[in-house]
C-alpha cells in the first residue's frame, strides 16, 4: 500500500505550511477544529528514526504551529499525540504528530482518555470546502 504522506496529491491538498524538512497538514478527519499534523518530508516510520540534525527544527516548528493553533481556534490547551508503531495505534506508517486544539468541555467525562475514544469512533472525512477553509485560516495565522 502506498504511503499517503509520500503522495504529492495528499500533500498539495492538505498542506498549510512547510519548513526545510517538514510539512504541516490539516487532518482530513479532524477530531476537533484545528486538528493538524506535522510530518517529515522524507519517509520514516518512527519518531526514533528522525534525523538528529532535524530534531531541533521539528520541535521549533511544533512549538510555533501549536501556539498559533491555540490562538486561532481560541483553545484552552493542545493535545500532542504520537502513536509510534502498530501496537501504539499508528495507522499510517510514516512518522507524524497530531496537534489538536482543545477547549474546556469539548468532551464529557475524563479528558485524559479522550483520544483513544474519539479516534476509534471518528471516521467522517471533512468536505473539500471545510478543508480549504481551515487550511487558509491557519496559513494566514502563520504569516
Amino acid at each position: 500500500m502506498k504511503c499517503p504522506f509520500c503522495d504529492t496529491n495528499v500533500i498539495k491538498k492538505q498542506k498549510f505550511f512547510e519548513s526545510k524538512n517538514f510539512y504541516c497538514l490539516y487532518n482530513i478527519r479532524p477530531v476537533f477544529p484545528g486538528h493538524s499534523l506535522i510530518i517529515p518530508k522524507y519517509h520514516i516510520k518512527s519518531f526514533l528514526e528522525l534525523k538528529e540534525d532535524t530534531v531541533k527544527e521539528f520541535f521549533k516548528l511544533l512549538k510555533n504551529v501549536s501556539k498559533n493553533l491555540i490562538k486561532l481556534y481560541k483553545a484552552d490547551g493542545i493535545d500532542l499525540a504520537i502513536q509510534d508503531g502498530k501496537y501504539a495505534g499508528q495507522s499510517v506508517e510514516h512518522f507524524h504528530i497530531h496537534l489538536i486544539p482543545r477547549k474546556k468541555g469539548d468532551i464529557k467525562g475524563d479528558p485524559s482518555y479522550w483520544f483513544i475514544k474519539l479516534i476509534s469512533n471518528h471516521n467522517r472525512d471533512i468536505s473539500e470546502n471545510e478543508l480549504k477553509k481551515n487550511i487558509n485560516l491557519i496559513k494566514n495565522c502563520l504569516k
